[in-house]
């Protein structure tokens, strides 16, 4: 009997070590996809840190959505007012186009859940840390270049609806002031994107 009782106690002592020696290895096998993952991600975004692009990952993007964190300013602004129009819902899927968003792809689908949804502001200042590692280290023209190009098409975006019977702003105030902080975000050592911003709005001559 007290040979029975031990050999029971040693069988479950050893399914107990067995269990957590499998825990164990599952562990390591999430921690290096996670790694894998993560190092995949870095090359597709062009960004060297790696606590950003696992925040970046965690947020939502993988492999097959790393393209849109670029546009994800434009799904700002369009929110900045506190809802989307139709008319600037269109507008972010057609730019979306221009840059390889394929209709039906999850790319496509990650914009329509944010376009659907509000995001976090969380979310939107994660984003705009990646997308400026992502365009740091870029040489300097292209950078400038990629900076005013999206805050073109934020701008684009702003002015897709608003206005009364086509007449007076079409931009609000509460989209304007988004789009100057995205602007000074983007390009605070150049300016050149504040600066562009300011004459789309009328500020400079």
């Amino acid at each position: 009997m007290e040979d029975a009782t031990r050999d029971i106690r040693r069988n479950r002592e050893d399914q107990y070590f067995l269990k957590q020696e499998q825990m164990r290895m599952e562990e390591m096998r999430r921690r290096s996809e996670r790694q894998a993952q993560t190092v995949r991600l870095m090359e597709a975004f062009g960004i060297r840190d790696q606590d950003l692009v696992r925040e970046l990952s965690d947020a939502g993007f993988n492999i097959d959505t790393f393209r849109v964190l670029y546009l994800v300013p434009l799904i700002q602004v369009a929110w900045s007012d506190g809802n989307v129009s139709p008319s600037e819902r269109d507008k972010v899927l057609e730019i979306a186009r221009l840059h390889g968003v394929k209709e039906g792809g999850a790319a496509q689908e990650r914009l329509h859940a944010w376009l659907d949804k509000r995001p976090s502001d969380r979310f939107f200042k994660t984003c705009l840390r990646g997308i400026k590692a992502m365009i740091g280290d870029r040489p300097r023209l292209e950078a400038q270049s990629l900076h005013r190009d999206l805050v073109w098409y934020c701008t684009r975006i702003a002015s897709a609806s608003g206005g009364f019977l086509g007449l007076g702003s079409r931009i609000s105030p509460e989209e304007e002031t988004m789009l100057k902080q995205l602007a000074a975000e983007l390009d605070a050592r150049h300016h050149v994107a504040v600066v562009e911003v300011s004459r789309q709005l009328g500020d400079l001559p």
